[in-house]
């Protein structure tokens, strides 16, 4: 290889060796899933190596530890085309670029090529093409090779593309070039005098050679590799057109730009200790590539050196300088820039020999042994702004004493978006990119939108979203992973303690930018006004119990997001499912224990707390009502959250009355069942006494108007009556009591009956009744019936005749008199001889009076009598 001979004299740089490194990689097999048991071999080829043997996993995998050194690498397996790395420097930890290892090919059928190429030509990827001596494709004639086709170079043997050819293989079938095991052939030249930029060499492999030569007028190469071999823009060719090299891989393939004035474009390449040298005449634009272990070198010869643009790359752990410009580049062509790179763990990050018009503009210079070494000439030329070192430790080395222009870096002097700068608004401060190397997608990518590089770039400059520049090779601009699509769980109801499955399709991150290479899951549930998120890592797929704290009776959205460290994906798509209500335990009472209350009581009522069936404690906030009832009403007592009451009994309640009550738990979605109840009686409060109004006479006859009048009762204690009170008029006499139902009212009149008796004391009083008892009779009233004279009655005889004497009496006869009492007649004679004569006590309305003529009758005597 000419580049180790070429740049390590030219930079008179040495190289450090540390103890010991651990080198590992991936190796696939072709047309295979099972990568294990592939042997990685890696022989010694210096003093200090120690030749070491591993095996890979079922996925490819390998790690070795070893000696730092010199190594050729060797992968191999029975079946497969064994592959080389030679002159692998092991100085620090690292990842190898992958190797893919072919499948052996059946020598039947086999072409053998020679001599000039067949004008017309078609190989196809079902024979292979054997290339001994030197064959050539000339200027007019055409070949087309076919995707998947394999054409082996016989050791010194050389391909010359001359003619119109096509090369263009597909993703899943590239075209190779391989030797065919005797040793490494001597090249393959594209020299055709035209080539359509538009038509380029695509999905080509090449190794196992010396040299791939690029002397012909606007090759183009895209998505190919080169491996083990060197790559040529050749000497002395003049005028043709650009060069595009795109998405192609170097892996120990040294490219050399030997003066050519072909503009070379470099984008979207990888380097894998592949060493760039450009001895430069035309213009070369080195973009968004990645250099590792690794040396990018300009020379130039005069004045019409071309202008070189490197930007948007990584450099990263080169043993000696990333970059250099070597002795003879001119001072006076057009500004060189290097700008928005990033030098990583280098030993040099950028190593001067000459003195270019180079600006050094937004890069990052990270964890280098010494970011700028000055080895010749002076810095007059450069200028060096808005870049980021760590540190100021280590910037410079061999800093000369006539660069006065730079004797002021790495003095805080300024700030720079925030953070402390010197004078050209350089920032010293740890960048905060993603320096672990296993995360392949984010590595030395800004860790965070906050991170000290983003946004603190040239102000002149924008990033591609028209943000302010970043420094360094990666701007903050992350693309979040795609939308995830939900799968489960297709219920429709969960209910407490139940198994929850959710899963989802996995999502693609686009950009590939971020933290990690694979996307990691968050399971998102909202519900009322909560939101939680449970973490799913990199699973499709999450498994739980409904959680005790979950509320019932609620629609629970979710939706899934897949995070690339960054950012999160969109929500296009949620499901919801519904808690079942649970159902609340019944409430056990516990006051009041009393069977009886009356009015005026303090009545505490006291019970447990109720929670959600199957539940140790209730999740949701539980109300209770107190519920008494009695007749058939039914009151209702919210209690809050309490699970105590107290009141005092209401004046309404009816006395003598069974209350039931119970309590009822509430969740906000049901009540719970009355399961327990209990129950306790209203006394008898009693009635007042009736005050009495009327009547106010002392005496009543028969036939005499009656009215009766008092004041209204009440239940004891009560401003009014909580019952319908009627009332009874009672009469007493003798020994004979009368009761009148009155009803409502509080007056009652009627007539004196016929069959009182006369000359009677009369007490009355009056009771209210509520329906269960009457009232005390504390205040009576009196009255008399006055006697009356019996009526007047007819005498019957004698009467205005004269008597006839018989020998025995004369009959007095006269009418009944009508009284309500017993009545005793009296018998007067007036006339005769003697006094009146009064006979007393008469019962009978017949009296006989015996004949005396001698005594009270006389003859012809007048005699009156009544």
């Amino acid at each position: 290889m000419k580049i180790l001979n070429l740049l390590l004299p030219l930079l008179g740089l040495s190289t450090t060796l540390f103890a010991q490194s651990t080198l590992s990689g991936t190796v696939p097999l072709e047309g295979e899933t099972d990568f294990s048991n592939i042997t990685v071999s890696f022989e010694g080829q210096s003093a200090s190596a120690t030749s070491r043997t591993v095996t890979t996993d079922s996925l490819g995998q390998y790690a070795a530890g070893l000696d730092n050194g010199l190594y050729d690498v060797t992968y191999s397996k029975s079946g497969f085309l064994s592959s080389t790395v030679k002159d692998l420097f092991v100085t620090t930890d690292s990842v190898l670029a992958e190797i893919v290892l072919l499948s052996e090919l059946a020598q039947e059928p086999s072409v053998n090529i020679t001599g000039n190429i067949l004008d017309g030509s078609v190989w196809h990827p079902d024979t292979s093409y054997v290339i001994a001596g030197t064959t050539t494709l000339q200027s007019g004639a055409t070949l087309e090779i076919r995707p998947g086709t394999r054409v082996f170079l016989s050791s010194g043997a050389s391909l010359q593309l001359s003619g119109d050819f096509t090369i263009q293989g597909t993703a899943t079938d590239s075209i190779y070039f391989l030797n065919d095991g005797t040793g490494d052939w001597d090249g393959i030249a594209f020299s055709a005098d035209e080539f359509s930029a538009s038509d380029p060499v695509k999905l080509a492999s090449f190794r196992g050679g010396e040299e791939v030569s690029i002397n012909g007028k606007g090759v183009n190469f895209a998505d190919c590799r080169f491996q083990g071999l060197d790559v040529d823009l050749m000497d002395n060719v003049r005028s043709f057109g650009d060069i595009t090299l795109e998405r192609c891989a170097f892996v120990e393939a040294p490219f050399f730009m030997s003066a050519a004035e072909n503009d070379l474009l470099i984008t979207q390449c990888r380097f894998e200790d592949s060493h760039l040298f450009f001895d430069l005449y035309g213009e070369v634009v080195l973009e968004h590539s990645v250099l590792s272990a690794s040396n990018l070198l300009f020379a130039g010869s005069g004045s019409d050196d071309g202008p070189v643009t490197v930007q948007y790359n990584v450099l990263a752990n080169s043993p000696n300088s990333a970059m250099a410009t070597a002795t003879g580049l001119s001072s006076s062509g057009t500004t060189w820039q290097v700008r928005n790179n990033t030098f990583y763990n280098n030993r040099y990050g950028i190593g001067f020999n000459s003195d270019p018009p180079l600006e050094l503009n937004s890069n990052v210079f990270l964890a280098n042994t010494t970011d700028i070494l000055l080895e010749f000439g002076n810095l007059d030329n450069l200028s060096l702004a808005y870049n980021l070192f760590e540190d100021t430790v280590g910037v410079f080395q061999d800093f000369q004493s006539d660069a006065t222009t730079y004797k002021l870096l790495g003095q805080i002097i300024s700030t720079n978006n925030g953070y402390g700068a010197d004078a050209y608004l350089n920032i010293f401060q740890d960048p905060e990119l993603v320096t672990d190397s296993t995360q392949r997608s984010s590595f030395l990518f800004p860790s965070s939108s906050t991170a000290p590089v983003v946004d603190s770039g040239d102000p002149n400059r924008q990033d591609a979203n028209g943000s302010p520049l970043d420094m360094g090779a990666f701007p903050y601009d992350n693309q979040p992973p795609g939308a995830v699509a939900l799968v489960l769980p297709g219920v429709d109801t969960a209910g407490y303690g139940d198994t929850l499955t959710f899963t989802w399709f996995s999502s693609s991150d686009l950009d590939s930018y971020g933290n990690q290479d694979n996307a990691t899951y968050a399971l998102v549930i909202a519900y009322d006004a909560t939101t939680e998120r449970y973490s799913a890592e990199e699973d499709t797929t999450l498994t739980f119990l409904t959680p005790r704290a979950w509320p019932d009776s609620t629609t629970f959205t979710w939706w899934v997001e897949a995070s690339d460290g960054y950012n999160a994906s969109a929500v296009e798509e949620t499901s919801s499912f519904v808690t079942l209500s649970l159902g609340l335990e019944p409430v056990a009472p516990v006051l009041p224990g009393v069977d009886t209350a009356e009015y005026g009581d303090t009545l505490t009522f006291a019970w447990y707390r109720s929670s959600e069936e199957g539940r140790y404690d209730s999740a949701d906030n539980i109300t209770y009502a107190l519920v008494i009832a009695y007749d058939a009403t039914t009151e209702r007592y919210s209690a809050g959250g309490d699970t105590t009451l107290t009141f005092v009994t209401p004046r309404t309640w009816p006395d003598s009355t069974t209350f039931t009550w119970w309590v009822e738990a509430y969740d906000g979605v049901g009540y719970s069942e009355a399961d327990d109840t209990g129950s306790f009686v209203t006394l008898s409060l009693g009635l007042e006494p009736v005050a009495l109004v009327l009547p106010g006479v002392d005496t009543a006859k028969y036939g005499d108007a009656l009215t009766f009048a008092w004041y209204r009762s009440s239940e004891e204690g009560l401003y009014d009556s909580a019952d319908n009170i009627t009332y009874e008029l009672v009469m007493a006499y003798n020994n004979v009591t009368e009761r009148l139902v009155v009803g409502g009212d509080t007056t009652i009149t009627f007539i004196t009956p016929e069959d009182w008796p006369q000359a009677t004391t009369f007490t009355w009083w009056v009771e209210a009744y509520d329906g269960i008892s009457y009232s005390e009779a504390e205040e009576t009233g009196s009255f008399v019936t006055p006697n009356l004279a019996p009526e007047a009655f007819a005498l019957l005889a004698p009467s205005g005749e004269e008597l006839v004497a018989t020998a025995y009496a004369v009959p007095f006869r006269w009418e009944s008199a009508e009284d309500t009492d017993a009545i005793e007649y009296t018998l007067y004679l007036r006339g005769g001889l003697e006094q009146d004569t009064v006979l007393s006590g008469l019962v009978d309305t017949v009296l006989d009076v015996a004949w005396d003529p001698n005594g009270f009758w006389s003859p012809n005597g007048v005699y009156t009598w009544y």
